[in-house]
């Protein structure tokens, strides 16, 4: 269970050592999608206020929490011809 007063960064902290995801290889992007009438997109957590409107969330019906991992380039150079 995560402790619902959590900043953004302490959830991706929190994320990254729980997974044990590589943070050299990989950024972590957070989402949520709620049930409505209307079909809507996944909702983006950027910030410590999307994570207090995803908890507000989850107290009336138990969102998930994704992770969608978006991997590092390493060292690219883009050579001019």
């Amino acid at each position: 269970m995560v402790q619902t007063n959590l900043t953004y960064e302490e959830l991706v902290e929190h994320i990254y050592e729980v997974t044990e995801i590589d943070r050299n290889l990989f950024d972590i992007e957070l989402t949520y999608k709620i049930t409505t009438m209307v079909e809507i997109e996944p909702i983006a957590i950027k910030n410590s206020r999307d994570i207090v409107s995803f908890f507000t969330w989850q107290e009336r019906d138990l969102v998930p929490l994704c992770v969608g991992l978006i991997k590092k380039m390493e060292n690219m150079l883009i050579k001019d011809k």
